[in-house]
């Protein structure tokens, strides 16, 4: 059989303009069957960052990480994994403000097609 992949996005926009450190999370999302989550966060700045990118676990520990990556601008930051822990999200701690980072954390689901 065949398997399908649905993905899911979900997407934490930042609009505050505080030059101070700050962390972005996205909201949880769901990936069951061995599914796979990726979390995905750009530097929409005109200069480099340092950005980590963590996958947490719904009750908070951190299931991967990546960084401290050095990202141009207008990059991104990548980090894609399958997981025994279907509910996950995105945390990116920043040094500066949050406002030049935009994070997306995207889970695809395995599913098998019902006969038809």
């Amino acid at each position: 059989m065949k398997k399908l992949v649905t993905p899911i996005i979900s997407l934490a926009l930042t609009t505050a303009t505080a030059a101070q450190a700050a962390t972005i999370y996205t909201p949880a999302l769901v990936a069951e069957n061995g599914g796979e989550h990726s979390c995905s966060a750009v530097n929409v700045s005109t200069k480099e960052r340092e950005i980590t990118v963590e996958v947490l676990s719904f009750l908070g520990n951190v299931i991967a990480s990546a960084g401290p990556l050095t990202v141009a601008a207008g990059r991104n930051s990548n980090r894609a994994f399958t997981s025994s822990a279907n509910r996950s999200y995105c945390r990116v701690p920043l040094k500066g403000g949050r406002n030049t980072v935009r994070v997306a954390l995207q889970s695809r689901i395995n599913e098998t097609p019902s006969p038809r």
